[in-house]
């Protein structure tokens, strides 16, 4: 890798987007729910359900980051409305990706509903630039950025600071403290 300015590289955006509300993809869940009433319910559709946040996703980077090349989403076999009666050239740099082609070789795995096998295969966006920034559809940009505030020197920025993790910290000296692995499982379900 050489010490060049993120100005001097390609950056693409990539976006992990579903329309919950989509009867095929509801149809494509139910399989695997044990409880099939769940797809219904208020908690649940609030995962997968869309009011069109995508676009503004969308709108926000071709505003606020002009130096994007390509915007990649990736998707089970839709496409956002916004795109599909766009009759400008507004969104030329939008392109959809299906699961099948980022699971190329791996279908039997699909489909999936969940972003972290997803996010394993982003690499396998065909055309993807070296240096993307991955977003979810309901990431806004809402102030002019430029490439280095992603990649400097050819890196990718990080943000946050280094903890040092005290073993005396005093929530690790409590005892008979007793974890619900259950209320665990369940969360990271949710």
């Amino acid at each position: 890798m050489t010490n060049n300015t993120a100005d001097q590289h390609a950056i693409d955006a990539v976006i992990l987007w579903v329309d919950g509300n989509d009867e095929h993809h509801k149809a494509k869940m139910l399989p695997f729910l044990e409880d099939k009433t769940k797809i219904n319910s208020e908690k649940f559709r609030t995962r997968y359900d869309q009011v069109n946040e995508i676009k503004f996703t969308i709108d926000s980077i071709l505003k606020y980051a002009p130096y994007i090349r390509n915007i990649h989403i990736i998707t089970d076999n839709q496409t956002p409305d916004f795109l599909k009666n766009n009759k400008e050239d507004t969104y030329n740099k939008v392109s959809i990706v299906d699961h099948k082609v980022v699971f190329k070789g791996f279908e039997e795995y699909l489909p999936t509903f969940n972003c972290r096998p997803i996010e394993t295969c982003l690499y396998r966006i065909p055309d993807l630039a070296e240096h993307f920034i991955y977003m979810n559809d309901d990431f806004f940009l809402i102030n002019e950025t430029k490439p280095s505030d992603f990649f400097k020197n050819g890196l990718p920025v990080l943000r946050g600071k280094w903890l040092k993790f005290d073993k005396d910290i005093f929530y690790k000296n409590l005892k008979n403290l007793e974890l619900d692995i259950n209320l665990f499982n369940k969360t990271q379900l949710n």
